[in-house]
């Protein structure tokens, strides 16, 4: 039966499969083999560009027509990317590489049928990525729904 988790796994799935930037980074999950670290560094200590992935649910709604199994049930949720690029590295490849992030998901079914569908990537702003000044962030949104019998 298709439902959130597993819209949510497949859309996670493709993304690890297709994705081939910087390093993702997904919520309450190490960034390494080593554990859990919350800013990511290269051999020198240096932070390094990464990007925060969540796919989070928006809404959930369902037909009240039909008999119990012949109901549509809609499931919708968001890709929210967020490149986070080291203080001093400008904008321009965040920029680049989170319109990729965003183009490689947009209108496009995930998986086979119930499938998750990608609607158009959106821009978003940047801004501070994080509390200690080190990142700049620049984010994209993909919202996505799924329809399902019920």
């Amino acid at each position: 039966m298709a439902d959130f988790e597993t819209a949510k796994a497949a859309i996670r799935a493709y993304i690890e499969a297709n994705w081939d930037g910087v390093s993702i980074v997904w919520p309450n999950a190490g960034f390494g083999a080593e554990g859990i670290e919350d800013r990511p560094r290269d051999g020198d200590g240096n932070p390094i560009a990464f990007i925060y992935c969540e796919i989070l649910p928006t809404s959930s709604r369902g037909s009240g027509f039909g008999s119990v199994g012949k109901r549509v049930k809609t499931d919708a949720g968001v890709v929210a990317a967020h490149y986070m690029a080291p203080i001093g590295t400008g904008d321009e490849q965040a920029g680049t590489a989170i319109k990729a992030f965003g183009e490689m998901l947009e209108l496009r079914s995930i998986g086979a049928p119930p499938a998750p569908r990608m609607e158009a990537a959106q821009p978003g702003g940047g801004g501070q990525g994080d509390d200690d000044g080190l990142y700049f962030r620049v984010s994209r949104t993909v919202p996505w729904s799924i329809n399902y019998a019920a």
